[in-house]
């Protein structure tokens, strides 16, 4: 009785599990195309609000996307890395309006608000250079 009263306890100490970067990435990047522009601005930290604006400032850029980039029409690949303390989700994604595929980036601060977002054209993947066979 008395592990099981212990077990309870500890579970009840532990921060409850959230949604992984991976997770808060994908939903935060489907509430940007969808225009929820509030789920999005809450999400952000102070500082991120602060460095915008306004919610204006996020619409606006949400129709610069779509009218030079299109609308994503396929990912290419997700990852997230841990970089200085922030958990940074970066999506490649295919656009209809756009030849080169488009780089969509949130960092997760250590409350997990965003500290950092962005949207622009995928730099190219740096290519191993050719080398000489030792002949």
């Amino acid at each position: 009785m008395k592990s099981l009263l212990t077990l309870a306890l500890a579970a009840l100490l532990l921060p409850a599990a959230g949604p992984s970067p991976s997770e808060r990435g994908r939903a935060l990047t489907a509430s940007f195309y969808k225009g929820e522009d509030a789920v999005v601005w809450d999400a952000f930290s102070d500082r991120m609000k602060s460095a915008l604006g306004s919610v204006a400032t996020l619409k606006a850029l949400r129709a610069k996307v779509e009218e030079q980039a299109g609308v994503e029409s396929a990912i290419l690949g997700e990852k997230v890395e841990k970089t200085n303390g922030y958990d940074v989700y970066l999506r490649t994604a295919r656009f209809t309006k756009s030849e080169t595929p488009v780089s969509v980036c949130w960092t997760f601060g250590s409350t997990g608000q965003v500290d950092g977002f962005y949207i622009r054209p995928a730099r190219p993947e740096p290519s191993a250079s050719p080398t000489k066979s030792p002949n």
